[in-house]
């Protein structure tokens, strides 16, 4: 009898390492995303602009990786294990160079969930982020991200589990990579309370996270009075080629037209604040001083609350 056991159990055994084999590629990133090329070293994956669905496995943001003689350093591998899979395999379309480094630009999962692929295909990566992106990935905030995104794709991203960075950078840091160097910017809380911008000093290139972003109108600001100061060190440096989170780089007319947005609904808000106006009185006013933005992705989702937010932050500074 124990026999026939053995045989049922390698049976079982058999069954469930092809059903979890065949659930792992039914989660691969279906569409083919291509690369573009954006510098002498810096290449994008444009991820779709908006917000995480069934038809884009969640995939969402700008995935950006540099190619340097000692490998390849990646920023903002995306939001789960099978989006990081797929920046691997298109970087092996441009080089077969490893990943040796891996930036996280802040918190929110969309940019740094893919970590778990890079730190499976190489053990000894470094990942790079700010304190506080570590600390609050320590308290949980991966995990809470995973239930989000599986909630708003049809559980697109399980299996995927938050690989916390191992390195911390602070503002003013130069990370060596190869012949390149990669400056680190802090400037305190804009988009998040931890986001960092990473400027190629060589490529003349600044990779900005959420703090610009280009057709996309999100919500989880830290500080819009800190988001433009952001901006204002971003567009101080020497960069010429600006990558936002969200949407297609350009030259500086991205980061001086989200300061536009940025500021003009800071202004409107604060100017009727001053006239004794509440958030919901405010808020026609806001979307009409934003016409230029009205077609970006999420406008009329998210303009509300941005001015509930932004009414916040004015009302807190007045005491």
């Amino acid at each position: 009898m124990k026999f026939p056991n053995f045989i049922m159990l390698l049976a079982l055994l058999f069954f469930a390492i092809v059903i979890n084999v065949q659930a792992a590629n039914s989660l691969t990133i279906k569409k083919d995303y291509p690369v573009s090329k954006l510098s002498d070293r810096i290449y994008v994956i444009y991820g779709p602009v908006g917000g995480p669905t069934k038809a884009n496995q969640g995939f969402r943001n700008n995935a950006i990786f540099v190619e340097t003689k000692a490998g390849v350093v990646v920023i903002d591998p995306g939001t789960s294990v099978y989006v990081g899979n797929m920046i691997l395999k298109k970087i092996k379309t441009i080089t077969n160079k490893p990943v040796v480094a891996v930036f996280n630009s802040h918190i929110h999962g969309d940019h740094w969930l893919g970590n778990q692929a890079f730190k499976q295909a190489n053990p000894k990566v470094n990942i790079y982020a700010q304190a506080n992106m570590i600390k609050q990935a320590k308290e949980g905030e991966g995990i809470l991200w995973i239930k989000r995104f599986n909630a708003a794709t049809d559980n697109a991203v399980v299996g995927t589990k938050p690989v916390i960075p191992n390195k911390t950078v602070k503002d003013g840091d130069v990370i060596k990579v190869g012949e390149l160097s990669f400056r680190i910017h802090h400037t305190g809380s804009a988009h998040t309370d931890n986001d960092i911008m990473i400027e190629v000093l060589e490529e003349k290139a600044i990779l900005t996270g959420d703090i610009i972003r280009v057709g996309l109108v999100g919500v989880a600001n830290a500080s819009f009075k800190g988001n433009i100061k952001a901006i204002d060190r971003a567009l101080k440096t020497k960069a010429k080629l600006f990558i936002p989170g969200h949407g297609k780089a350009n030259d500086n007319r991205i980061a001086k037209d989200y300061r536009k947005f940025m500021s003009t609904l800071r202004n409107t808000v604060a100017k009727h604040y001053e006239s004794g106006l509440s958030d919901f009185e405010i808020k026609p006013k806001v979307v009409k001083a934003l016409t230029k933005y009205k077609n970006w992705a999420q406008f009329k989702e998210n303009i509300g609350r941005l001015v509930s937010l932004t009414y916040l932050e004015i009302e807190a500074e007045a005491f």
